[in-house]
């Protein structure tokens, strides 16, 4: 039951991520206002705001060049799935990488 709940939350970062980076291409950047709302869906999920990391990008993109986007949060419940049976080190933490880019439709 973890397995498929830790599933569900990587797939709702990767829909969060894509819809922020759609915005993001017409905007030609991901503004404060597109931050503000990943994070607040993230916490959504059960996450503090100190455990989301974002990679985007922030500087105004032209059309024609790419809006890349990467969100990382904790793979919470993984560790309770005997990690070492899968190859995963126990030591190190798991992280849910949820990344997508798309082309940007911001003209001067």
């Amino acid at each position: 039951m973890l397995h498929y709940v830790e599933g569900q939350r990587g797939e709702r970062a990767q829909i969060i991520m894509e819809k922020a980076t759609e915005r993001a291409a017409i905007e030609g950047r991901y503004s404060p206002s597109i931050i503000s709302d990943i994070v607040d869906e993230v916490e959504k999920m059960g996450y503090k705001e100190e455990d989301i990391k974002l990679r985007l990008t922030t500087d105004l993109t032209n059309r024609g060049d790419y809006v890349t986007g990467t969100l990382v949060v904790p793979n919470k419940f993984f560790f309770m799935l005997s990690p070492a049976l899968l190859g995963f080190d126990e030591d190190k933490p798991l992280y849910h990488v949820a990344t997508a880019s798309r082309m940007s439709e911001h003209i001067n």
